[in-house]
Parts: structure tokens; C-alpha cells; sequence
């Protein structure tokens, strides 16, 4: 049987033993010096298998102990490995087996939509055979000795995930990692354009340096019992944060919002100030999370629906004037922040904070503010096309539409009656003309925004409705947020938020 052992002298596990152990007479086949590799950082789980399959599977170990004796004794032939891929994976695949490991039960069909990438049992099955494979082959290529040249090393990794391929394992992970990748596009687009700025990475090339990061190094050190795809998720989540929290440590959060990073820890004016800045702002980045989940999750109906979301998402230039009137001011009473600080909201996040204050709001605001709640899911529509065949060539045109209005208004209510009668104080008072003039310049503002607007889902235009209708529901709205009669729908949402989002 093959054992390896760790040096025990070695504090930088690199230097292990490789045995040949025959009734127990251990005879050593050769030093292995390890190369720098995931696998190897973890060396110990090839450890463990092999003592599970010599003392579990004889079959198993007596095969490996011939494979491995053949390649030393013919001077590390490629052709011993190429030869034998085929019957290492059918060992592999047995030892699987007679795990009796119910990969069915990794899949909750209650948290899958239309747009979910789904690992099958089969396919989950096919990845931790691929480990057990890597594990194995892994005794060869993760030894400065052993190891074949690069390009026939990438001929064996072909021929072992041959069945993933197959089974297009490989096309999903590839979709997984996109996936997860062009969320926090759309999320964080300027830190992402930042990055590409800075030469230092961009979506295209961290989605292909990740999947192949996962395909030629993480799937050798997973583990048998546990459900690998949230492991997968994992990696490539933390990559990302990994090198969105370098591009803001060293150049936008100290750079731009903070005077210094000494300003966090001084007893200084400005100190609060500045640590109030950076809570408010991981707090607007777990709302922009949620809201982009949401569209995700029960929005996306197709990856051409998500896509066309990504399109509306990246036109998103600006706070329009609806956002600055009707999103943010719900959003500061309902997580307790700034006014001002949401004005230096990325645009992008405004639209996505929104989506998740609909979601809140869908319990808790009376039925009476239907067109109210609209807004919150509001953008303005893309530029309409017109399609001309010149010569047989498709050429589109872009009309361009007005993406939002002044936030000055000189409209006048055409039903004083909604202000005159109601008594409630605005911004602290209660002149019936400073309610009738404010009221007046906040509503003209929304009703002729509201004709540009479309809705983030599916780009839909908003519904025509007279003005009339809405002049009663923003005036009462307005009237009863700014005279405090909200708070309450406003603690709730924040409670919801809490339990459900965050």
C-alpha cells in the first residue's frame, strides 16, 4: 500500500515521505518537496484518503500502489498516467459509492426560480469523484520531482474532468461564476470601472481567472460529506470582496470620504463624523445587495430578463428627481440615516435600495399609496429604437428620451381642497399657503417625472392616471410623512428588514 507522511521537521509543510508499505515493512519510494498549490496547503486530506482506502478498499490500494510504484520505476512517464485515467475514475467512482452519501438531499428545490443554476445529485456526485481523482493524481503533480510538464499536466486535468464535461458540470460552474460576478457589476459599477481604471482587474478577466482557479485547484480539496456548491460560492464572493476592499481601503473610503485613515481613530471633531459615514455606507451596500437579489430571485424570469435588467440598471446615471423625493426619504426614516449622506448614494444603489423599500412597504403602507410605492421601483426609460434595413444591414437608431425633470416646479394643485382642509403642520408649520406652495412644487415635480419612467422589473411605462387621482394620494402621502403619522409603518419596515434581509 502507498502511504504519505508529513516531515515532521518541516514547519512549512513541504516536505513529506512517500511509502511503499508491504506487511508492514515501509519502504521509502522517494522525498516528496511539494510545490505551491491549494492541494498542497492542505496536504493532510490526501493523508486521510489514503489511509481510508488502504484500510477500507484493498482493491483501491493495491491499484494506486501499482500505479504509482510503475510511473517512479519508468522515469515518470506520461504514458503510465494517460493510460490509466480511465481506471483511476472507475475506482474513484466506486469508493463514492460505497459511501452511501445521499447527494439528493444538497438540492433545496424550495429555493430554486427560473433563473437558478441547479446541481443535480448526478452532478454533485460527478464533483466529488473529480476530488477524489485530483487527490490521487495529486501525489505526481504536486511534487517538484514527479510533476509532468505544464502542457501535458493540462492534457491528464482534461482527460480526468471528461465527465463533467460531459455532463456541462464545467458550463455551470462557468454561469455560476458570471452570475455572481455581474451582480456586483451592476451593485458597484463605478468600483468596478475603478478597478479596470487602475489596471487591476475586470469582470470579464476575474470571472476567468476565478473558474479556472476553481477547476484546476479548489475541486482537489473538497470534502466528501459537505455540499460543494456553497463552498464554490463562497470562494468567489470572497474574491470579489477581497479586491473591492483593496480598491477601497487604498483609494475611496480613505481617499475620498475620510480625511485620513487616522481620522477613524482620532479623538478628533471630525472622528464621529467619519465612522458615521462608513456605517451608513456598509449599510447602503447590504441594502443594494438585497434589492439586487431580490430582481434575481423573482424578477428574472430568463437570462434575456436579466440582462435587460443589467441594461436598465447600467443607464442609471444619476439620482432622479423622483428617487430624491420619494426612495430616499423613506430609506433615511426607515435605517435611521442622513439625508445628505444618501445624496452621495451611487445612482445604481438608489434604484436598488428602492426595490428593496417596495418589498418592505408591501405589508405595511395603507393601499391608498399604490402610485406612491411605484416610484420606489422606478427608472427612467431607455431611449426608444427605431430598426432600418440599409443595403441588408440591421441599423438601429436611438431616439433619445428625457431621463427625469428639473426638481423645480411651477405647478399648482388643481384641488386646493386637499390642502386647504387638512390642518396637519408641514416641515413645522401650519400655514395653509406654505403646505399649498410646498405640496404644489413637490407634486408637479413627480406627475411630470412620472412620464418618463418605466418599471425595473420589465421595463414597462407607468400607467396613465389623471392627475387628479394623483394630486389626493401625494398630498395626503406628503402631508402625513412630514407631519410624523408615517413612523410607525416606517418601524415596521425597519423590523422586517432586519429579520428577513439582513
Amino acid at each position: 500500500m502507498i502511504q504519505v507522511e508529513k516531515n515532521e521537521t518541516d514547519t512549512k509543510n513541504r516536505l513529506w515521505f512517500l511509502y511503499n508499505n508491504k506487511n508492514g515493512n515501509k519502504k521509502l519510494l522517494c522525498n516528496l518537496k511539494l510545490i505551491t498549490t491549494s492541494l498542497t496547503n492542505n496536504f493532510n486530506v490526501v493523508e486521510e484518503l489514503l489511509d481510508d482506502i488502504n484500510t477500507n478498499h484493498s482493491r483501491f490500494s493495491n491499484w494506486i500502489e501499482r500505479f504509482i510504484c510503475d510511473y517512479i520505476n519508468n522515469n515518470h512517464s506520461y504514458d503510465i498516467i494517460e493510460s490509466r485515467v480511465d481506471a483511476l475514475l472507475k475506482h474513484s467512482a466506486a469508493y463514492v459509492k460505497s459511501k452511501n452519501i445521499d447527494f439528493s438531499g444538497y438540492l433545496d428545490k424550495t429555493k430554486t426560480t427560473k433563473t437558478s443554476i441547479v446541481f443535480t445529485a448526478e452532478d454533485i456526485e460527478c464533483i466529488i469523484i473529480l476530488s477524489v481523482c485530483l487527490k490521487i493524481y495529486g501525489i505526481i503533480s504536486c511534487d517538484s520531482t514527479m510533476k509532468l510538464p505544464d502542457n501535458l499536466h493540462i492534457k491528464i486535468l482534461e482527460q480526468i474532468s471528461g465527465n463533467a464535461k460531459r455532463l456541462g458540470l464545467k458550463n455551470k460552474i462557468f454561469k455560476l461564476v458570471c452570475s455572481l460576478t455581474y451582480r456586483t457589476v451592476m451593485r458597484d459599477k463605478y468600483i468596478w470601472d475603478f478597478c479596470q481604471l487602475r489596471g487591476t482587474d475586470a469582470p470579464d478577466s476575474h470571472i476567468m481567472g476565478v473558474f479556472n482557479y476553481i477547476i484546476a485547484n479548489l475541486i482537489a480539496i473538497l470534502e466528501m460529506d459537505k455540499n460543494p456548491i456553497p463552498f464554490i460560492i463562497n470562494t468567489v464572493e470572497n474574491s470579489i470582496r477581497w479586491l473591492m476592499k483593496s480598491v477601497h481601503n487604498n483609494d475611496i473610503i480613505y481617499g475620498e470620504t475620510f480625511f485620513g485613515p487616522e481620522d477613524i481613530y482620532s479623538t478628533g471633531s471630525n472622528s464621529q463624523h467619519s465612522f458615521s459615514i462608513y456605517c451608513c455606507s456598509d449599510l447602503i451596500g447590504r441594502c443594494a445587495k438585497s434589492g439586487m437579489d431580490i430582481l434575481a430571485s423573482k424578477y428574472c424570469v430568463s437570462d434575456d430578463g436579466f440582462n435587460d435588467i443589467r441594461d436598465r440598471l447600467d443607464e442609471i446615471d444619476d439620482i432622479y428627481p423622483h428617487v430624491k423625493l420619494v426612495t430616499l426619504p423613506i430609506f433615511s426614516k426607515v435605517f435611521g440615516i442622513n439625508y445628505k449622506h444618501l445624496l452621495q448614494m451611487p445612482p445604481e444603489h438608489t434604484i436598488l435600495a428602492g426595490v428593496l423599500l417596495r418589498e418592505l412597504v408591501e405589508d405595511v403602507f395603507p393601499e391608498r399609496f399604490p402610485n406612491i410605492s411605484s416610484f420606489l421601483t422606478s427608472c427612467p426609460s431607455l431611449p426608444s429604437r427605431n430598426v432600418h434595413l440599409i443595403k441588408g444591414k440591421k441599423v438601429v437608431e436611438y431616439v433619445d428620451e428625457p431621463k427625469g425633470v428639473a426638481m423645480k416646479s411651477s405647478y399648482n394643485i388643481r384641488s386646493p381642497e386637499y390642502v386647504l382642509n387638512d390642518n396637519k403642520r408641514m416641515f413645522g408649520f401650519k400655514s395653509p399657503l406654505v403646505r399649498f406652495k410646498s405640496l404644489s412644487s413637490i407634486i408637479g415635480v413627480l406627475i411630470s417625472a412620472r412620464r418618463s419612467l418605466s418599471s425595473i422589473y420589465n421595463g414597462e411605462k407607468l400607467k396613465k392616471i389623471s392627475n387628479n387621482i394623483l394630486e389626493r394620494e401625494f398630498a395626503n402621502y406628503f402631508s402625513l410623512l412630514y407631519n410624523g403619522e408615517l413612523d410607525n409603518s416606517f418601524l415596521k419596515m425597519a423590523e422586517k428588514a432586519e429579520s428577513e434581509y439582513f
